[in-house]
């Protein structure tokens, strides 16, 4: 997760989080990026989303009748 702005992050909820975690767990995760390249074993794969270019639609240009 990123942030812009250090008031944006629930300070409580990630001690939170980082309390629950088991120190263990926690050396295995930072074992596994550092050796796995940044892949965790076990972790969650977010599937991206494909994005699709729309074509721009074509302007109509009204043309004035010649006298």
């Amino acid at each position: 997760m990123r942030f812009k702005k250090l008031d944006d992050l629930a300070l409580d909820v990630i001690g939170e989080a980082v309390r629950r975690t088991p120190a263990k767990r926690h050396m295995e995760n930072q074992l596994g990026m550092v050796v796995g390249g940044g892949k965790v074993a076990g972790a969650k794969k977010v599937a991206k989303k494909k994005v699709v270019k729309k074509k721009a639609a074509k302007k109509k240009v009204k043309r004035s009748a010649r006298r």
